[in-house]
């Protein structure tokens, strides 16, 4: 598992003005439940916010165990000095282009500097032949950024990368190679939070240049779960499970599953659909789903060897501490609840 660490408040500050810094961290796990976090440590930071005649002070407030991506301390002027947040990695037995021709591990994620403070900002990618050893992989941007904001003043955050199989490439190419298209849906937003008002999809025949292809395939909708904005999100190849030979095949279009916040400052997970063979297709939404716990969100769906999905996510305790719980469901019944608070070790 990658996951994003982030470090505590200094006392006494004030949580709307303070940036907190994050890295993002590895931990491993036999069964998906219990988790060990990796060797790796970074020392996180917090800053006093710049003024009108000073830059942001950094300042050692905690460790993170397991951190296998820092921010960038050995270029000043890239995008991601202070903060970064996880969106995707892409493991080699997920992208057949990939595997065969470099065996690598692509991860897509977003940071800022200390101007920008937060965690959204532009997106940018790094590559790792293990996963736990990561190198940046500097983009067109002059920040070194791969995806920067259309609008000034906005940011772009919560990159999530498929690879689209042509499957007329499938058997015929040189080694078993398999072409396709890799497709990034991303949030874009203005302003300072983690929701924003619209995704946005690029399109990459390597999955490393990005061509922005649409804007607001999607957006948040009045008086609906996402009237307040759209967060993180997970595209899903659509599948089902064949009880006969107990395998999952392929069903027709792709799922999406979002955080979403309401008018009302409710957090809440949703769910869309595209029809489409090649992820071309309209968005449509289908609601909120029914998941156990208060402003939830997160979501990152597996699917298991015996049919269950196992849907991770968070979720708020009634003493108001956010935790990880894991549910799974069946033939797309109710999700139910097999642990919660799933722990990291040290954090």
């Amino acid at each position: 598992m990658w996951f994003q660490s982030d470090s505590p408040l200094p006392p006494g500050s004030d949580p709307d003005n303070t940036p907190t810094s994050s890295s993002i961290n590895i931990a491993y796990s036999t069964n998906g439940l219990h988790w060990e976090c990796g060797k790796g440590a970074y020392e996180l930071l917090s800053s006093t916010p710049p003024t009108s005649s000073t830059s942001a002070t950094p300042s050692t407030v905690a460790t993170s165990p397991g951190a296998v991506l820092k921010p960038n301390t050995d270029s000043w002027w890239n995008f991601d000095t202070y903060s970064l947040a996880l969106g995707t990695v892409l493991t080699p037995t997920l992208t057949p282009t990939l595997r065969v021709e470099r065996g690598v591990h692509i991860m897509y994620y977003s940071g800022s500097n200390f101007e920008s403070g937060g965690s959204n900002g532009k997106i940018g990618i790094a590559i790792s032949q293990d996963g736990e050893s990561w190198g940046r992989v500097e983009g067109e941007d002059p920040s070194g950024a791969s995806i920067v904001p259309n609008e000034i003043g906005g940011w772009v955050g919560q990159p999530e990368v498929s690879f689209v199989v042509d499957e007329s490439t499938v058997g015929g190419g040189r080694r078993g190679e398999v072409k396709g298209t890799f497709w990034m849906h991303y949030v874009e937003g203005v302003g300072k939070g983690e929701y924003g008002d619209r995704v946005n999809a690029a399109a990459s025949s390597d999955g490393f240049n990005w061509v922005e292809s649409k804007r607001n395939v999607m957006t948040a909708t009045p008086d609906s779960p996402d009237a307040g904005g759209i967060g993180s999100l997970q595209v899903l190849k659509s599948m089902t499970w064949d009880p006969s030979s107990s395998v999952w095949r392929d069903s027709p279009g792709y799922t999406m599953y979002y955080s979403a916040v309401d008018s009302a400052g409710r957090k809440c997970v949703c769910e869309a659909f595209n029809e489409s063979p090649a992820m071309t297709g309209e968005w449509r939404k289908r609601g909120e789903l029914e998941l156990p716990g208060e402003n939830v969100g997160g979501p990152n769906v597996i699917r298991m060897p015996d049919g269950e999905e196992r849907m991770y996510y968070h979720a708020t305790t009634e003493e108001g501490e956010r935790q990880i719980v894991a549910a799974e469901r069946r033939e797309g019944g109710e999700w139910k609840v097999i642990a919660k608070n799933i722990n990291l070790p040290d954090l």
